[in-house]
């Protein structure tokens, strides 16, 4: 099944404006989707060319991305093949290699969070979903940095523009959907957007693991990330700002200083 589908990436869900964040009595991370279930497709051009296709359901709990893409190499000098699939669960994520047929197998960020926050007292944890109410439509990765709110239209959505390590990213949800991807560094330029977000009902066999897979053992256990996202919601998180001005450049200087104040540190 999964050669015949091919898909995108990464981190991915969606919210706009200010709409409530948490499902009741569950996990505050997870990032809710405006659409109960559906199907988003995008396309890939530039150094990397390829369709990908997301499908979801129970407003993006959960997720199956599969993404087919071409990468020119001029080193090689020929163009190869990549195929994967990542299946998304509120509880585990599993990175699947159909050719290998193996997976590997992490804890969602939005689980590593949410160990952490278990373990903070009643008012640190008060604190917290307080932060998350403040920062969206802020993406969880991207606190501190640069984020303008419903800055363009994709698929017929407004999205919001956050620049984090470099790449320029247009979301909803929190930063969990991701509906364009912007890498252009010395010389290598990749645009993946989506073309098409469609409400329709999905298979909900989709979700499940494929069986005979090798699995690998989770490799992120000690990654500081979640642990610095959770101090920086217990500080003073700022919410994304509206743009001023009419072009998308206008404002590429003080996109630029943020993302170098956020990267150093020492301004």
């Amino acid at each position: 099944m999964f050669k015949k589908i091919t898909l995108f990436l990464l981190p991915v869900i969606m919210m706009t404006g200010t709409t409530h964040l948490l499902f009741a009595g569950e996990n505050p991370f997870i990032r809710k989707f405006p659409i109960r279930e559906g199907v988003v497709t995008y396309t890939t051009r530039g150094n990397q060319q390829g369709s990908q296709i997301l499908y979801f359901s129970e407003y993006g709990r959960k997720q199956l991305l599969v993404e087919k893409q071409q990468n020119d190499n001029d080193i090689v000098q020929s163009a190869s093949d990549k195929e994967r699939v990542t299946l998304l669960l509120p509880d585990v994520k599993y990175l699947i290699y159909p050719e290998k047929k193996s997976a590997q197998k992490s804890l969602p960020l939005q689980k590593r969070l949410y160990d952490i926050f278990r373990k903070l007292t009643k008012q640190e944890q008060d604190k917290v979903l307080a932060s998350l109410q403040k920062i969206a439509p802020r993406s969880y990765e991207n606190i501190s940095g640069s984020c303008f709110k419903e800055a363009k239209t994709i698929a017929g959505y407004r999205c919001n523009e956050e620049l984090i390590g470099g790449i320029r990213s247009c979301t909803v949800a929190n930063g969990g959907l991701t509906l364009e991807k912007r890498i252009s560094l010395l010389g290598y330029s990749v645009d993946t957007f989506a073309t098409e977000v469609k409400e329709k009902k999905v298979d909900p066999k989709i979700f499940t693991l494929p069986e005979n897979l090798h699995i690998i053992s989770d490799t992120q256990k000690s990654d500081p990330a979640p642990s610095k996202i959770i101090a920086n919601l217990l500080s003073d998180p700022k919410g994304c700002r509206k743009r001023t001005g009419s072009g998308s450049g206008e404002n590429l200087h003080l996109i630029l200083y943020e993302e170098i104040k956020n990267l150093s540190g020492n301004l």
